[in-house]
């Protein structure tokens, strides 16, 4: 298990196993950090480089997210699985500002951008449909099949987007035509699709993600996620 004090592989998402003589967890919570958690600008290059060197204590919280983490924790068994598209050279910062909010979470992954872009993959920089649904289903993949999930996300990516095909790959709903279809779609790198498929054909054929939070940060119009169905439900802040 990769808990706040270990750091987690990688290019793959992280077990979800309960601590030693706890019960297994019947829920996870899944959080973007960026957006989500974090009030994170990254519009412009002095954006990035401004989030790239804040100090733990610089960084903001979205008021609200942290409350509701250390309920969420508080009122378990409940799994708390942090998938954030920062890179993974950010891990020690943002796990200390974490500890600073008093939050603990099971599970931590970062996104391999330098790697990537050693082997050439500029476009990873951007993508999060790859990234963020591979991780989605390898930690599918090893958490107990009849867990249930509530996702937590943003309206500046694609969250939205992601986190409702990983659920309908879940329930049955999307075959293996219709993912490499969106794979190509989304410009995913055709070395990178093969492990998705794979991945997505070993998951437990559940109806798991019971809902979908995409918070509003760029204050998109609720009604733009109606196409996404009941599941998706946007919102302004977490006080709602």
């Amino acid at each position: 298990m990769t808990t706040d004090s270990e750091a987690a592989p990688l290019s793959l998402a992280p077990r979800i196993p309960a601590p030693k003589g706890a019960p297994t967890p019947t829920f996870v919570a899944r959080w973007d950090l960026d957006k989500t958690y974090l009030r994170t600008e990254f519009d412009t290059v002095r954006d990035l480089l401004r989030t790239a060197f804040e100090r733990p204590a610089e960084k903001r919280t979205v008021p609200g997210a942290s409350t509701l983490l250390r309920e969420l924790r508080a009122t378990g068994p409940a799994g708390i699985a942090i998938l954030s598209g920062s890179p993974e050279q950010m891990r020690r910062v943002l796990e200390a500002k974490l500890r600073l909010d008093g939050i603990r979470w099971d599970s931590f992954v970062l996104k391999p951008s330098v790697a990537k872009l050693l082997r050439g993959k500029v476009r990873f920089l951007k993508d999060q449909v790859s990234y963020k649904l591979a991780a989605l289903l390898d930690s599918r993949i090893h958490a107990p099949p009849d867990t249930h999930e509530v996702l937590f996300g943003d309206d500046a990516e694609a969250d939205a987007f992601i986190y409702s095909l990983y659920a309908d790959l879940g329930a049955g709903r999307v075959g293996t035509e219709t993912l490499m279809k969106v794979l190509e779609r989304a410009q995913v790198y055709r070395d990178e699709v093969p492990n998705i498929v794979r991945l997505a054909a070993r998951i437990p054929r559940r109806d798991h993600v019971h809902r979908i939070f995409i918070h509003l940060e760029r204050m998109s119009a609720p009604e733009v996620f109606a196409e996404f169905g009941l599941r998706v439900c946007p919102f302004f802040n977490y006080f709602q």
